[in-house]
């Protein structure tokens, strides 16, 4: 568990998640979360009665100003988290974003204090990334592999 977090009501219930691999030029887009101190690709919600793709274009737009063009989705992994003495499942849903429309910005700096391109390598050597950027990592095999970048 967590400490010092406030989590909401999705927070605390089992729900599905939608996460973003964007990648320019080999460097790949991370955000700051202010929730949870850590760097993570982009990553949201599925709400209720919403469906995964729909969600993945509304977290797009809503925290980055894109318009999703072509997409695939690539991996599903399903994870527990203990929050507050519950055990909740998540079920995220990792998406590669092959094409999009318009002007990438942070439009929720309120949510995440900065967003920046990172390489693999630097990816690697953050303190704290989040479980989806694991996933990506894994997906892409990028994790005990050496590269060069």
């Amino acid at each position: 568990m967590v400490e010092g977090i406030e989590f909401n009501e999705t927070d605390l219930r089992d729900h599905d998640g939608i996460a973003m691999i964007i990648n320019k030029n080999n460097k790949y887009l991370l955000m700051k979360h202010n929730k949870l101190n850590t760097w993570t690709i982009p990553v949201g919600k599925v709400e209720y009665g919403e469906s995964k793709e729909e969600c993945l274009r509304k977290e797009a737009y809503e925290e980055l100003n894109i318009n999703l063009v072509n997409y695939d989705l690539v991996s599903l992994e399903t994870r527990k988290y203990n929050r507050l003495n519950k055990v909740i499942k998540v079920r995220s849903f990792l998406y590669n974003i092959i094409n999009y429309k318009g002007n990438l910005i942070n439009k929720e700096p309120h949510k995440h204090d900065e967003i920046r391109w990172f390489s693999i390598r630097e990816i690697r050597e953050l303190d704290q990334i989040s479980d989806a950027t694991k996933d990506f990592l894994r997906y892409n095999n990028f994790i005990n592999n050496p590269i060069n970048d």
